[in-house]
């Protein structure tokens, strides 16, 4: 490889290589320091082979960072302000998974309806203030730019959520309230006011400060979610009916999904029982492949959690061999296949952009023989049957061991 070093620079949030003994303990100072920071993400160590067999001096403790404390002239503003608020409007991202129970208290006093993104999906479950649905849909932009203040927490303001279908620009908000783990992320959207602080650690604050609110929360709440579930269509709810059926089927279930439809139609509009319990890859660069090993990834990180991996039969093709890790490992995973035979989104998107159709017919492997070759237990179901499909994952779930249910899917254009 030419430059190895500049391309995981690129991709990692910190990257260098170590050329001596000495350097080593102060990289790994360094790299904790990213890692532990504000910004979670990957962080890269290149060791060259001859460095590799060099003595290093004896290890030391990594040096701890304490959390940087808020600003207490800034969140006394924020408090100031939200107090004059009388329908306000919450954004919550993947940053508010860990404060489930400070949110709820904050959401309550303040009476505001919390919209979720990708990541924050679960904390406020089947609570009336909470808007599970996606903030690019139209009935959720009308609320958010309806509101007289918006508090986005934890959140990125990305394109994935926010602006989804290529607009070009995100719902306007009129007196935006920041709080954000990292200084840099709030530089990237003009803000009235903006925090640098964990959102746990600040909500308590807030809560205590407000008196009590009518922002009539619940019943626009309840409005928008009516509007955002009309907004998506049948071919879309009826793919979250199926993540539906999933939920009930496995409760507390982790859901890894790959770029394929239903996990789409769940990003638009879908509640799972538990925070971090629905994550995929259409929130980031959507690359196939994705799921099979965060699926395994997952299955590791959280040895007694049932663990639900939702792939198309194409993004699938680009990992399949991840399962017959989690047969090594004995992992119980348990491995959706959308079939839709090829990568039918892929080739709407060409026709759309009125360009050749090229390489989206991919044919799908046998995935009962593949099955069995993985020595893996193997059921089929229509797509138009989420009964049968809970019944399945009911049984495999039972058996404490990895499995593959295939989904005989008509693609929706």
């Amino acid at each position: 490889m030419p430059d190895q070093s500049g391309l995981l620079k690129k991709v990692a949030l910190h990257s260098e290589t170590v050329m001596t003994a000495d350097e080593l303990a102060p990289a790994l100072d360094r790299a904790f320091k990213v890692l532990t920071g504000p910004r979670k993400g990957p962080v890269h160590l290149e060791v060259p082979l001859d460095v590799a067999a060099f003595l290093a001096p004896p290890a030391h403790d990594i040096p701890v960072v304490p959390p940087h404390a808020p600003d207490p002239q800034i969140l006394r503003a924020i408090a100031e302000r939200i107090a004059r608020a009388r329908n306000a409007v919450i954004l919550v991202g993947g940053g508010t998974r860990h404060c489930a129970a400070e949110l709820r208290c904050f959401a309550e006093k303040l009476d505001a309806p919390v919209v979720q993104t990708v990541n924050a999906r679960g904390g406020l479950w089947q609570h009336p203030l909470s808007v599970p649905a996606s903030p690019s849909l139209q009935a959720v932009r009308a609320l958010i730019e309806a509101a007289d203040l918006v508090l986005a927490l934890g959140t990125e303001l990305g394109q994935t959520d926010y602006d989804m279908y290529g607009t070009g620009k995100i719902a306007k908000m009129t007196h935006l309230i920041r709080i954000d783990t990292c200084p840099e992320q709030l530089k990237r959207h003009a803000t009235d006011l903006s925090l640098a602080a964990d959102v746990k650690d600040v909500l308590p604050s807030l809560t205590a400060s407000l008196g009590p609110m009518d922002g009539k929360g619940e019943a626009r709440a309840t409005a928008t979610r009516q509007a955002a579930w009309e907004e998506i269509g049948p071919e879309m709810r009826a793919m979250v009916g199926f993540l539906d059926a999933a939920r009930v089927a496995v409760p507390q279930a982790l859901i890894v999904g790959d770029s394929t439809q239903p996990i789409y139609a769940g990003n638009l509009y879908f509640e799972p029982d538990t925070p971090g319990a629905w994550f995929n890859a259409a929130t980031g660069f959507g690359a196939l492949g994705y799921a099979l090993p965060a699926a395994v990834g997952a299955a590791l990180a959280a040895p007694n959690t049932p663990v639900i991996c939702i792939s198309g039969d194409g993004g699938a093709q680009f990992s399949l061999a991840e399962m017959l890790v989690a047969v090594q490992e004995s992992l119980p995973i348990l491995f959706v296949i959308w079939n839709s035979n090829g990568y039918q989104e892929i080739d709407s998107s060409m026709r759309a952009a009125k360009v050749p159709v090229v390489g989206c017919d991919p044919e799908p492997p046998d995935f009962e023989s593949l099955a069995k070759a993985f020595r893996l237990s193997f059921k089929r179901c229509p797509a138009s049957d989420p009964k049968t499909f809970a019944r399945l994952l009911q049984d495999a779930a039972k058996t404490k061991r990895p499995a593959l249910i295939e989904i005989e899917a008509p693609y929706c254009p």
